[in-house]
This record gives structure tokens, sequence and C-alpha cells, in this order.
């Protein structure tokens, strides 16, 4: 066979060979820009979705932080209000603060036998008595800031009161010639005082009910300094918030057993 017969054959071989692979690059490039359009299309479309996300957590977390900004707000006003009906408490109390120094000013074992002995002298203890309005350690306003105080506040306040419930005590015992100490020397009184200034736990155990009014004074200092730290946020220590509970516990055991005067 003579070499011209193939040479046809082979060029349409070669042809043919070349077409398909042009072809076969054309398809690839094509699937691989159909691939690449369609993957933008869903990138973009991902892209959308998280932006989409992104708003709506932003708006959410800015509600939520909105929403958390404004109950501290409000508590903080509630706050404010609370510490100014303690103090305003305090203020009203002024007035038994000063009966208290009055009668504390005699030895309540001297006055009671005095009296005893010589009733025209409870005409002196009228005189102190005349202008006190007991009313004024009721407390009212403080029961309604208990919730929004601190524990140790509230203990300080406490104490201070049930020190002016005890010289008003003395005073009725005085006016009805009633002997009987034990009443104004209940050791849980005592105890409370111990609590809340455990400092002068010397000189309240051996002179007792007799000193009570001249804690007022540190008793209130005390308030005054809690109550500020309440208002400037810092936050309380794990011995003040011991010995707040202790004073209260104290305190609530006092008034189960004892009648409201």
């Amino acid at each position: 066979m003579e070499i011209n017969a193939w040479i046809p054959s082979i060029t349409t071989s070669s042809i043919v060979l070349i077409l398909l692979w042009l072809g076969r690059k054309l398809i690839l490039t094509r699937l691989t820009h159909s691939v690449k359009h369609e993957y933008d299309v869903k990138f973009e479309k991902l892209r959308d979705d998280l932006n989409k996300n992104s708003i709506q957590m932003k708006s959410l977390s800015s509600g939520a932080l909105s929403g958390i900004i404004n109950r501290q707000n409000a508590q903080y006003k509630r706050q404010v209000l609370a510490v100014d009906q303690i103090w305003n408490s305090v203020i009203q109390m002024k007035p038994a603060k000063v009966f208290a120094a009055q009668l504390g000013a005699y030895k309540f074992d001297t006055m009671m036998k005095a009296v005893t002995e010589n009733p025209h002298l409870k005409e002196v203890i009228d005189v102190i008595g005349d202008d006190f309005d007991r009313n004024c350690l009721n407390g009212i306003d403080a029961e309604k800031a208990r919730p929004f105080i601190s524990d140790l506040a509230w203990a300080y306040y406490s104490a201070y009161n049930l020190i002016l419930r005890n010289y008003y005590v003395k005073y009725l015992m005085i006016q009805k010639s009633l002997d009987k100490t034990e009443i104004i020397e209940n050791p849980i009184v005592i105890k409370v005082l111990v609590v809340a200034l455990p400092h002068r736990e010397e000189a309240i155990q051996k002179h007792g009910h007799e000193i009570f009014h001249t804690y007022l004074e540190e008793l209130e200092t005390l308030l005054l300094n809690e109550l500020k730290s309440l208002l400037l946020g810092d936050k309380a220590s794990e011995e003040s918030i011991k010995q707040a509970n202790l004073i209260l516990k104290v305190v609530e055991n006092l008034q189960l057993k004892s009648p409201h005067t």
C-alpha cells in the first residue's frame, strides 16, 4: 500500500482529535463559569442573609441593653427615694432622741425609787414627756424603703429605733410606778447593740440600759455612711453582711417576743 493512501486518514483523525480537545476545553470553561456564577449568586444571598441577621441582632441587643439600662435607672431612682425615706424617718425621730437624752440624765433605779417615795416627782417626768409624740417612732416610710436599701442600713436603723423605744418604755414605767427593771434590761436589746457596735461591748455589758442613749449619735453616723455607700454603688463586704444578718435576726426575735409599744 502506498503512503499516500494513509495521509487523508491521518489528517481526518487529527482534526477529530483537535475538535474533541477544543470541545472539552469549551465544556470545562462553560462549566467553570456556570459553577462560579452559581456560587457567586449563592454567596451574595448568604451575605445578604448575614447582613440582615446582623441588623436584627444589633436591634435585639440594642433593645435588650436599653431595657437593662432603663431597669437600672428605675432601680437607682427607687434607691434614692428609699434613702430619702429612711433618713426622713431618722429626722422625724429627733424629738425621741432629745427625749432619750433628757431621760438618760437620770439613773432609772434612782428615779423610780424617788417617784415611788414622792409621787409629786412624776410632774418632772410629765414635763419631759409633755411634747413627745410616740408616733415619731412608727417609721412607716422606713418600712416602705426596706426592700431597696442594704441589710446593714436597715440593721443600723432598727438598732437606733430600738434604743428610742426602750426609753419610751422607761418613761411609761416611771409614770405608772411600774418597777420591773427586767423589762428594760432585756438581754436581746443588749445583744443588738453589741452586734451593731462590737467595739463598745465592754461598756454596754457593764452599764446596760443606762447608757443606751449615748450610742445614738454613733449609730446615726454609721447609718448615714452606709446610705452613702449604697448611693455610690459600693458592694457590701462579707463581714458587714454577716453583721447585718445577725442584728436583724436578733431584732426579729425581739419583735416576736415583745408587744408593740
